[in-house]
């Protein structure tokens, strides 16, 4: 995952919030996209969307019943959890095992 150190590139939470100009109320405020104010999308995020939209759809979808055996076999103890070896594979995996 990428570094996020800067947000010059963030919509403020604000920017679809109704703009009030003097003398109205919040019943009549403008919307951005009622007064035609399009918002404004940073260089790249189409392509980085559809890049992540393809990850996510070639992702393994989630078996439910699988998941609902396996945490049977877990609560039963047929099935025990060894972290400090799921923990080595992970370090193995990344190359950080000593």
């Amino acid at each position: 995952m990428p570094k996020i150190d800067s947000i010059a590139n963030v919509t403020p939470i604000d920017a679809t919030r109704p703009r009030l100009t003097a003398g109205q109320n919040k019943g009549q405020a403008a919307t951005p996209a009622a007064t035609g104010a399009a918002h404004a999308v940073p260089a790249g995020a189409s392509e980085w969307l559809a890049s992540a939209r393809a990850v996510v759809e070639s992702a393994p979808r989630i078996d439910a019943s699988k998941v609902a055996r396996i945490k049977a076999m877990l609560a039963s103890g047929e099935l025990t959890f060894d972290s400090e070896r799921v923990a080595n594979g992970i370090l193995s995996h990344h190359g950080m095992l000593r």
